[in-house]
């Protein structure tokens, strides 16, 4: 019994390294576990899953998004889905939204929405595309559809590296 509580402490330990190492507040490991036991997310399944929520929060911080965002989400996130498996799905559609364009905003609504829309969260990713591509196809056939996207990876690859 000690031993696994040590190897639970030590997991959160090196979960608020590596946030701060990150640049971000190591107390939001401490802040996800609260809300995640608030919640009723058994502490099994959360102490499993800490280092994929922190994962998540640290990408979020890296690609520019706000501590004040990463952390509301990833604990919507967590509302939304108490097993944490789908926790990187969700904060990975907010980090695509924001690269293609969206303001922190208007990514965290999308998300919210297709959230809400989905609870079950199996066609989060079709209703976060389906959100996206609906503007290009009111203007467009659908065959033109894939080049878009091509020319919409070649965009993203020219401002990677800048300060979005």
């Amino acid at each position: 019994l000690a031993d696994k509580e040590i190897e639970e402490l030590s997991t959160i330990v090196a979960a608020m390294i590596d946030i701060k190492d990150a640049g971000g507040n190591p107390e939001q490991s401490l802040a996800f576990i609260k809300a995640a036991l608030e919640q009723g997310i058994d502490q099994e399944t959360l102490l499993e899953e800490v280092t994929t929520l922190t994962a998540a929060y640290i990408d979020m911080i890296e690609e520019g998004i706000s501590e004040e965002v990463a952390s509301t989400l990833i604990k919507e996130a967590m509302k939304a889905d108490p097993s944490l498996e789908e926790t990187t799905t969700i904060t990975s559609a907010l980090i695509d939204l924001v690269e293609d364009g969206l303001t922190e905003a208007e990514a965290m609504a999308k998300v919210q929405a297709a959230i809400a829309a989905d609870p079950s969260l199996e066609k989060l990713d079709d209703l976060l595309e389906g959100e996206a591509t609906e503007d290009d196809e009111e203007d467009s056939e659908d065959d033109e559809d894939e080049s878009e996207d091509d020319e919409d990876d070649e965009s993203d690859e020219s401002t990677e590296g800048r300060g979005n």
